[in-house]
């Protein structure tokens, strides 16, 4: 009995042990001094058939007896590859380290890729739980390889992109028209048209990230077109962005003033006439002149030119979706489901094709502020 006893000891310490190690969850951590930690991603055209080319932008831990331990290295790797999986395989055989993206605050996608068609390079994000979901995905002027290039030298460049793309894109409220990997997630599931904001390359002397525009995406990730900076600025208006932007018009005067837009507000109805949607677009907006100006006295016949100036604008760029980049209006699909949801229900699948071709009316009410403090 007492070694039937003492047996029954052995094993259950065994057993103990057995969970304590389980409990640990250490099996497949890595050191930190294991870890590559990604803050920036970058997809080319490969320079070869069937390939890509991959740039990370990396913060390395340092660690041991260097003089340089404990601090954190940041450096650019390039991969081609048919795969972003396959190129983080070779990034990692060739560092020695594991690639993390817990940390990841940039996708971009370079113009040529853009233009080919981009979306089968996402999959791996959007099946990789370890990748953050608030990242920002944009695309750039020339090569994204190029763009990482040319702010090599600042240790923070994803993070100031993405700090500008959402600024610029949600400033004051309303749908934002910057893009992150969330919602380009739910975008491509819902079979959506979309855009993709545009970052400029530095320049000589200019420190500062600037937005270029947008690019223009149908419902199936093909590339479809370019966006203005004008334009994108009147499809933050239409999304609900109430302030923070620059618009030049014509307010009656003898050239062109530029103005900030302050407090806005934009509303739309939805109507099916002859089974169709029509649409109305509201929009009431403040701006401020941008031009070292002052004149306290503006005509009412001034902010008439400019609301007049700017609807003309509007229908301008809702022709150009229809007619150049096959998409309708930004917002229409938006309103259609929100106002008539079960005329949309009824019509998902050609809900796309109804709002490109719906009829469009915009109503714009300006009023302009010379100096002063705005509040």
């Amino acid at each position: 009995m007492n070694h039937i006893a003492a047996l029954r000891r052995m094993l259950l310490a065994a057993a103990c042990g057995l969970l304590l190690m389980l409990t640990a969850g250490c099996w497949d951590d890595a050191e930190i001094n294991g870890r590559a930690f990604v803050l920036g991603f970058g997809m080319d055209e490969g320079g070869r058939a069937g390939e890509s080319r991959f740039t990370f932008e990396l913060a390395i831990p340092v660690s041991g007896e260097s003089v340089s331990s404990g601090t954190i290295e940041y450096t650019l790797c390039t991969v081609d590859a048919v795969s972003p999986g396959e190129a983080i395989r070779r990034l990692e055989k060739d560092l020695g380290r594991q690639v993390n993206f817990e940390q990841i605050n940039l996708i971009l996608v370079g113009e040529g890729l853009a233009r080919r068609g981009f979306l089968d390079m996402t999959g791996y994000f959007f099946n990789r739980a370890s990748v953050r979901r608030q990242s920002c995905i944009a695309s750039c002027e020339g090569s994204a390889k190029e763009f990482f290039s040319a702010y090599s030298s600042r240790k923070a460049v994803s993070t100031d992109a993405a700090i500008a793309l959402q600024s610029y894109g949600s400033q004051g409220g309303g749908r934002s028209v910057s893009m992150n990997l969330h919602s380009l997630f739910r975008t491509v599931s819902n079979a959506q048209p979309f855009l993709l904001l545009r970052l400029s390359p530095a320049e000589k002397d200019r420190a500062f990230i600037s937005i270029s525009g947008a690019a223009a995406f149908g419902s199936a990730g093909e590339f479809q077109g370019l966006y203005s900076p004008d334009e994108v600025e009147l499809i933050r208006l239409l999304c609900g962005c109430r302030e923070g932007g620059t618009l030049t018009l014509n307010d009656g005067g003898t050239a062109p003033r530029r103005f900030r837009t302050g407090d806005s507000s934009c509303s739309g109805k939805c109507e099916i006439r002859g089974g169709r949607p029509e649409f109305l677009i509201r929009l009431d907006l403040l701006l401020l002149p941008d031009t070292g100006e002052h004149s306290h006295d503006i005509p009412p016949a001034t902010e008439d030119a400019a609301a007049a100036a700017l609807t003309g604008r509007l229908e301008s760029l809702a022709a150009r979706c229809r007619n150049e980049l096959g998409t309708p209006a930004p917002g229409l699909l938006d309103i259609l489901r929100q106002r008539q949801p079960e005329w949309y229900d009824l019509h998902e699948e050609r809900a796309e094709e109804y709002c490109r071709q719906a009829k469009v009316r915009f109503r714009v009410r300006c009023k302009i502020v010379e100096g002063g403090i705005i509040q």
